[in-house]
């Protein structure tokens, strides 16, 4: 029975050697991605007169709402994410200003 429960322990502490099976917080990472890809299509089209084909609100409501299905003891893990949205929420903030974004 000891060889047995040793054996347990020894599958269990190389089980935690490999690495996870999913990557962590993919779907918020793409939802921000998108995001910034939104505000980079912006100021492209700004720069060569024509007009942006991502709206702003999509790709912040999409970002927003893929950080706010993350549970609560997560989250921590995630601010990184969080801090990319509110910088995103400044850069957008400063287009408007400077008339490069509708809205």
């Amino acid at each position: 029975m000891v060889k047995w429960l040793a054996l347990g322990c020894a599958v269990g502490w190389v089980c935690q050697l490999l690495p996870p099976y999913d990557p962590r917080f993919a779907h918020q990472r793409k939802a921000v991605a998108a995001l910034y890809d939104a505000l980079a299509a912006e100021v492209r089209a700004s720069v060569d007169g024509g007009s942006s084909t991502h709206p702003w609100p999509g790709p912040l409501l999409a970002a927003r709402q893929a950080l706010s299905v993350l549970p609560q003891f997560s989250r921590l893990a995630a601010s990184p994410l969080f801090g990319l949205v509110g910088e995103a929420q400044r850069i957008a903030q400063h287009l408007r200003a400077l008339g490069a974004w509708p809205g």
